[in-house]
């Protein structure tokens, strides 16, 4: 704000009022609390002296300038009185750019900023147009360099130009032409780009106007980096030289590099010319020199003659000019004196020189006689044995294909060569492979020639001809045989495991009164054809439930096993599931009895209820009252009424601590009006305890709340067999199921000493392929019993084992009393406890894991395939289920799979 607005102001408003708001608006001092006197301005500065900018809104008040600090007209003591820091007289006046002092809106003193001059190098900036160099950097201004980005010093363009700084690039502004990189600076104050006739060497010119990658070449003499710098093409020591026929370029009047023209000898083949003169061939065609040949009329390179004689063409005629003998086509040069040319001569066949069309020397070819054993020839008519082989006449043999030597035919008959086929020419029958020789001629063999010929292995029998031979007779293969084995290369009677279709039998290796009923899709004649005694329009069936047959797995005619019906009173069995009543005695299925621990007949539930047996106990299930001890059956099951007693009517009543009807207690033991929090040790005390439960999944706590085991989830059968069972293990790979990992984490995998363990689509496989010494595998699992049994076991399973000879594998139960019991299990281990061979095929420590029994079922074949249930009582607590396979092939190859398999116990 302008000083005399203050002026202006203060002289408008009289009296005490007056002045005091004078003294707020316009002395900074009086903002900030102090009181400092006020006094009549007596400047008479223009606002151009005194710095003044435009006038900005703070004017509409008088006394505060546009930095928000009181006017400069105010009275002060001191410069620190003052906001722009200048005191003059008593007065603070407005800042000036030549007072001294840094006020304002300078960056340094009297200079910066939008109204002062800019600063010089080191004074304080705030931005680049506060230095006279255009660069502030760090709050300071920094002297001019030339990589500053900024036109300054003595530069025509930014960072380039004057004597200081590189010259600039074109289009830059200039002063001289020592301001450019060309060298040329432009009447319109630019450089100029190079060109090619400025007179001035820039750019890629290597002389003044010449030579780089855009002017013309230069002169001979001029100054060159490279040879295409020049006119000659050649630059030696950077100047372009004369052209010479040695400097490896093409120029003066050479027509190819260095060659051609007058100045320079011929040109090779394939280089360029203008006539035949500048040819080393002398042949110039369609401008290229032409290569020797000897068909192109001249006399050149090596000939000794036109287009002939020489290390490279045909030798030479007779009369032909020749050097020496091999110049001639007859290979004789006739000499008149030595060192001098000669006359290639006429050929014969007794010049001692091979020559003409002879293979040899004087013999073969068309003019001479055919040449013996081992000279040259070209075909058969060049040999006295009419046999040409690789280049030689050959001795006659019995593959060379001509008659000859004792031979009675072509390459047959004689002393020396192989008999002859029908039709040829023989001498004897010797001479004949059917060994029939008949006026001179072979005859053909037949299978009544009384003759072993053709391909009989027999007379007269056998071979792809003949009918099969009898037993006895000599063979080959199977097929010369009429019972279609062949054995030491003699015809062996039918057996029943030959693996051929012979004899009596119906399918390979079964069938027939014979051998072992057929499986089923075989051929069949009869019934008795067929394991499934089934044979029905020739072939055998799979067993089924109606074929009135008792076959697959069935305990009687079609009765019993896993895919039929349960068997009737009195029919045969071999577990409670194969029967109706679901009880199993001795082999029979027994009718339903009130004690056979299975519900059945009419009971309502096991061995209690319906018209046959005594009343039920709570919480079984019941039809009526009268299926009940308690005679009361409430909700189909049987209860007791509030005090514990019986009632004879059927009305509700509950137990005294819930007041509703407490008809199962699912888990936990119970009294007879209340559950205790205890949980049962087994499914066959639950079951014990609740007949009428179902199957399915209960908590159960082995060994008591004292216990060292906890409560576990377990699965329950409380059907087959009287129910009762808990299931040990389940597992199944069939259809991409559970592996291998999963089996270890069912069981516990004690011994692995397989060459190959690995998963199959819908099975578990392992072998002994590792071939070591001894070539032995063992592989061993178990699975403690921790539940409280009675010794019976049920195991389901589908395992296979092929070409186990030497091997062996099982399935069997430890019991307390510390006994292996089987369950199933095949061994081809004959001499295993006697010390043989399978003794010192397994080391100690895998024998270490072989069963304390012996297996029943000693298979020789060494193949089983296992789909069934076995269910056993070993009189004895179990507690650990077992699982052992031992493999042993010196060549490899024996395998097991196993598909899956579930044990319960009970």
């Amino acid at each position: 704000m302008k000083r005399s607005s203050c002026i202006w102001f203060r002289s408008l408003w009289i009296g005490l009022v007056g002045l005091l708001f004078v003294h707020v608006a316009c002395n900074p001092a009086a903002q900030r609390g102090t009181s400092p006197t006020v006094r009549e301005d007596t400047s008479t500065e223009s606002p151009s002296d005194a710095g003044e900018r435009p006038p900005t809104d703070a004017m509409e008040s008088p006394d505060v300038d546009r930095d928000g600090g009181m006017a400069p007209e105010l009275e002060c003591t001191g410069d620190d009185d003052c906001d722009r820091g200048l005191c003059e007289e008593g007065e603070c006046v407005a800042p000036t750019c030549e007072d001294g002092v840094q006020n304002g809106s300078e960056t340094d003193t009297d200079c910066g900023g939008p109204d002062c001059e800019a600063c010089e190098t080191g004074a304080n900036c705030q931005q680049p147009d506060d230095c006279q160099s255009g660069v502030c950097r760090g709050g300071t201004c920094r002297s001019p360099t030339c990589d500053d980005e900024v036109t300054n010093g003595s530069e025509t363009d930014t960072d380039c130009g004057g004597p200081d700084c590189d010259p600039c690039e074109a289009d830059s502004s200039c002063q001289e032409d020592g301001d450019c990189l060309t060298g040329v600076c432009g009447d319109d104050g630019t450089c100029q780009a190079p060109s090619c006739d400025d007179g001035v060497i820039n750019g890629d010119e290597t002389d003044t106007d010449c030579g780089g990658p855009n002017c013309e070449p230069c002169a001979d003499e001029a100054t060159c980096e490279r040879d295409r710098d020049c006119v000659s093409g050649v630059c030696q020591r950077n100047q372009c030289v004369p052209p010479s026929c040695g400097d490896r370029v093409q120029n003066g009047e050479e027509t190819d590099t260095d060659c051609g023209g007058p100045d320079c000898g011929g040109c090779g083949a394939g280089r360029a010319c203008s006539e035949d003169g500048d040819c080393q061939s002398g042949v110039c065609e369609g401008g290229i020199c032409q290569a020797p040949t000897c068909e192109d009329g001249v006399q050149n390179e090596r000939e000794t003659g036109t287009d002939c004689g020489g290390l490279d063409c045909e030798p030479c005629d007779a009369g032909a000019s020749c050097r020496d003998d091999g110049d001639c086509a007859s290979s004789i040069c006739e000499k008149t004196q030595q060192g001098q040319a000669g006359t290639c001569r006429e050929a014969s066949c007794s010049d001692g020189v091979k020559n003409g069309d002879e293979t040899a020397v004087d013999c073969g070819g068309s003019q001479c006689d055919p040449c013996s054993t081992g000279e040259v020839c070209q075909s058969a008519s060049d040999c006295a044995s009419g046999v040409c082989k690789g280049g030689a006449c050959a001795a006659s043999t019995c593959s060379d294909g001509v008659k000859n030597g004792q031979e009675t035919d072509t390459d047959c008959g004689g002393a020396a060569c192989s008999a002859c086929t029908s039709g040829q020419t023989c001498n004897r029958d010797e001479d004949c492979r059917s060994r029939l020789c008949d006026q001179g001629t072979c005859q053909a063999p037949s299978c009544s020639d009384g003759v072993t010929n053709q391909e009989e292995a027999d007379v007269d029998c056998g071979g792809s001809s003949c009918q099969p031979c009898d037993v006895g007779s000599n063979c080959t293969s199977g097929n010369d045989c009429s019972s279609g084995v062949c054995q030491s290369e003699s015809c062996v009677q039918p057996t029943c495991g030959d693996r051929v279709q012979n004899g009596q039998e119906t399918d390979v290796d079964c069938g027939g009164p014979n051998c072992n009923p057929c499986p089923k899709n075989a051929n069949c004649r009869k019934n008795r054809d067929c394991r499934s005694r089934v044979c029905e329009q020739g072939a055998c069936t799979a067993p089924s439930c109606s074929d009135g047959v008792q076959n697959g797995q069935e305990s009687d005619v079609d009765c019993g096993g896993p895919q039929c019906s349960g068997c009737a009173t009195g029919q045969q069995c071999q577990s409670a599931s194969d029967c109706q009543s679901g009880v199993c005695n001795g082999g029979t299925c027994d009718a339903p009895d009130c004690t056979d621990r299975v519900q059945n007949g009419q009971e309502t539930d096991v061995d209690c209820g319906g018209a046959q047996c005594s009343g039920c106990s709570v919480g079984a299930n019941c039809n009526e009252d009268a299926d009940c001890a308690s005679d009361v059956c409430a909700g189909g099951s049987c209860a007791i009424c509030d005090n514990g007693e019986a009632r004879s009517t059927s009305q509700a009543c509950g137990y005294k601590d819930r007041g509703e009807v407490r008809q199962v207690c699912t888990n936990y033991k119970w009294t007879r009006d209340s559950c205790q929090n205890v949980w049962f040790a087994s499914c066959r005390e639950i079951l014990d305890a609740r007949p009428n439960a179902s199957s399915g999944t209960y908590r159960i706590d082995p060994d008591g709340p004292a216990g060292s085991l906890s409560p576990r989830q377990v699965q329950c059968d409380m059907q087959t067999d009287g129910g009762g069972w808990t299931r040990l293990v389940r597992w199944n790979r069939e259809n991409d199921g559970e592996t291998k990992s999963d089996l270890r984490n069912r069981m516990i995998e004690v011994f692995n000493n397989l060459g190959i363990f690995e998963n199959r689509s819908e099975r578990i496989h392992w072998e002994d392929a590792n071939n070591q010494s001894p070539p032995a595998d063992v592989l061993a699992y178990k699975k403690l019993v921790e539940v409280p049994n009675g010794g019976d076991v049920r195991l389901s399973l589908r395992y296979r084992g092929i070409s186990m000879e030497d091997s062996g594998t099982y399935f069997y139960v430890h019991t307390q009393s510390g006994t292996d019991r089987n369950l199933i299990c095949a061994e081809d281990l004959p001499s295993w406890r006697s010390g043989g061979d399978d003794g010192t095929k397994y080391n100690p420590k895998e024998r270490s894991f072989e069963p304390r029994y012996q297996c029943p079922n000693d298979n020789a074949t060494g193949s089983y395939r296992w789909d069934r249930t076995i269910q056993k009582n070993v009189s004895s607590t179990i507690d650990s289920f077992r699982f052992r396979s031992f493999h042993s092939d010196d060549g490899g190859g024996d395998y097991s799979d196993l598909f899956r398999f579930e044990v319960w116990v009970r």
